[in-house]
């Protein structure tokens, strides 16, 4: 048993780890506004991030969901739960 309990904090330390890092990456992307951000970029790029940031929001949505063991196919307060 304290052979899954060593794995199981070696796994929570490495996610916390990616967690922070994939924190850093995208503090520069809500320093500013969407808007600000855009200003910016040429226009294929602004089309890209503007079309990859839905998927991104839904995308944490969904792990932070699956990180916190939401029951996805009866919880009906996860946006997520409708997933097939």
């Amino acid at each position: 048993m304290t052979s899954q309990t060593e794995k199981a904090k070696l796994k929570l330390a490495t996610l916390s780890t990616s967690l922070d890092d994939l924190e850093a990456h995208l503090e520069p992307l809500f320093a500013q506004t969407l808007p600000e951000t855009v200003l910016g970029l040429e226009p294929i790029q602004q089309a890209k991030l503007q079309t990859v940031l839905p998927y991104l929001v839904y995308d944490l949505i969904f792990s932070a969901c699956r990180t916190l063991v939401c029951s996805l196919p009866k919880n009906p307060d996860c946006p997520t739960c409708s997933l097939p």
